[in-house]
């Protein structure tokens, strides 16, 4: 009973996994609201034509066709990157997570990099689906993990000053974790963030070299270790 619509088919012909309620989130929320007593709201969102769902087992919503991909081509360049300043706070723990697709086989491109000063330029880094390097306060950890086979992926980081635990998840599972990334410290508020671009210097200092090639969805970045 416990695997009946838990997003794996454990029946034969997936029988677990059909008529898993009427309730598709299109057009509301289901009766489901948001809590006064915490410091985060949900929001229901359409997937639009990320086809990730191709490499999940089910999938209990209807894909929309009004999202948008970003999308970073071969051959790599310093002219591809989305560059924004943070109103972020200053962080003692946070979370960030996005969904990535490529198949470069030599991918070492910088997914996601946050700065905050010139001598501050690896505050937050995902990079090299080949290899998933990550980096707090420029503590670099790579994972081991390959992930450039052509598929969307899903990698989440979570991190915790007090304990220096940084646990990094692909594709739902805990794939990898650190107790040892920047006990202590804190990362500045009002950072550079940059997707697509290695950041040597805050909002700048790009490197053909490390330009990611592929496409990246729904990027957030959340204030406390979820």
């Amino acid at each position: 009973q416990d695997q009946v619509c838990d997003f794996d088919k454990n029946c034969a012909k997936g029988e677990d996994e059909d008529s898993c309620g009427t309730c598709t989130f299109e057009s509301d929320t289901c009766g489901f609201s948001n809590s006064k007593d915490d410091t985060f709201d949900w929001h229901r969102n359409s997937l639009g034509d990320v086809k990730f769902y191709s490499s999940m087992p089910a999938d209990h919503t209807i894909p929309a066709a009004d999202d948008t991909v970003l999308r970073y081509p071969s051959p790599a360049s310093t002219s591809n990157f989305v560059r924004t300043k943070s109103n972020a706070p200053s962080l003692s723990e946070l979370t960030v997570c996005l969904w990535a697709q490529s198949n470069d086989k030599d991918s070492k491109g910088y997914m996601f990099s946050y700065a905050t000063s010139d001598s501050n330029s690896n505050e937050i880094v995902i990079s090299a689906l080949n290899n998933v390097n990550t980096a707090i306060k420029g503590k670099f950890q790579q994972t081991q993990l390959a992930l450039n086979d052509g598929g969307w992926h899903h990698i989440c980081l979570v991190w915790t000053s007090g304990s220096g635990k940084l646990v990094v998840y692909a594709d739902g599972t805990e794939a990898k974790t650190f107790t040892d990334t920047s006990s202590g410290g804190s990362i500045s508020s009002g950072g550079t963030i940059v997707l697509g671009q290695d950041q040597d210097k805050v909002g700048g200092g790009f490197q053909a070299s490390q330009a990611y090639t592929g496409k990246l969805y729904g990027i957030y970045l959340w204030k406390r270790a979820l």
